[in-house]
């Protein structure tokens, strides 16, 4: 609500999230790229920022490579352009491979909270209860088209567009060098770190991130 006295926000619910149901199958990150331009088709919306957070920043940058004419703007969090290296990729594996016994989601999950979260109790039990109620074929699908993306940290080079790159200090998720070589790699690119950041800062440092992101919008929109 912080934005929307003066901007319209959109909040998609992309494939294997929200109460999307098309997530049955697999798909790949330029799935839902596609998805977003024909929902900015169907909203009649022709140029647009794209805001993604973790796997939603590795969307909204294929978005862009993809549809240059319409992306006006990035803002990425908690995100990077580069693949996983081979020990994060057989952690997930396993975590999509092992979701439907509801012992080890719980496992996983308490052990994902405070790496994603940070250690703040209301915000976790409220992500508990969420990341509990995923469906264990939409966790598969969802986390295979996140491991077999591809390496883009090249094609960004060619991004011309205003980009905000906001990174969690002590993200153990992905570590902060990723945000750093994204801003090393991207023309226009403004980096803010958040002191003491967890993985997801749009979460547990809300205000803070809120403010970053409207400073941004009035410097290079309105």
């Amino acid at each position: 609500h912080y934005l929307q006295d003066k901007y319209r926000i959109i909040c998609m619910d992309i494939r294997g999230f929200g109460r999307s149901h098309c997530a049955k199958s697999k798909f790949t990150l330029y799935d839902i790229a596609d998805d977003i331009i024909k929902l900015a088709d169907h909203l009649k919306l022709t140029k647009f920022v794209i805001c993604g957070m973790s796997m939603g920043g590795y969307i909204a940058l294929r978005a862009c490579l993809r549809y240059r004419e319409r992306v006006c703007g990035l803002i990425l969090i908690g995100s990077q352009a580069e693949r996983d290296n081979e020990e994060t990729v057989q952690n997930y594996y396993f975590l999509s491979k092992s979701w439907g016994d509801i012992n080890i989601r719980n496992n996983i999950i308490e052990q994902l909270l405070p790496i994603i979260i940070g250690k703040n109790e209301r915000d976790q039990d409220s992500w508990r209860v969420t990341w509990g109620s995923y469906d264990n074929e939409i966790i598969k699908n969802a986390m295979h088209a996140m491991l077999t993306r591809d390496e883009i940290i090249q094609q960004i080079k060619h991004i011309t567009i205003p980009v905000l790159v906001i990174h969690g200090e002590q993200d153990l998720g992905i570590p902060v060098e990723a945000a750093i070589k994204l801003r090393a790699n991207l023309k226009y690119a403004r980096l803010a770190i958040i002191p003491q950041g967890a993985h997801a800062v749009n979460i547990t440092h809300a205000n803070i991130t809120n403010h970053i992101i409207k400073t941004w919008l009035q410097d290079y929109f309105c």
